[in-house]
């Protein structure tokens, strides 16, 4: 599904909401969700799930290519947590 079929979606399930205005919205989304997680740690989405920062150690790795170990440095990663109410299965 492309942004913009899921505007279309939105509006169809939303009066007096244009695909535009979802459009809109979900351009936007990713910024505000950044600084919320940047900010907060996680984000709540009602009824989809939650969106939180993890700290992920550093190890070691190996390059495909050549075989030649290297080292990926700790960072933060955003992991998703799906809600009960659209769990597949």
């Amino acid at each position: 599904m492309t942004r913009s079929d899921l505007a279309k979606a939105i509006a169809h399930e939303i009066p007096d909401f244009s695909a535009s205005d979802a459009e809109k919205v979900l351009k936007a989304l990713p910024a505000v969700v950044k600084t919320e997680l940047m900010a907060r740690g996680e984000v709540h989405l009602p009824d989809i799930g939650k969106l939180h920062v993890k700290d992920v150690a550093a190890r070691k790795s190996r390059n495909p290519a050549n075989g030649a170990e290297i080292d990926i440095p700790a960072h933060k990663a955003v992991r998703f947590k799906a809600a009960k109410a659209i769990k597949v299965g």
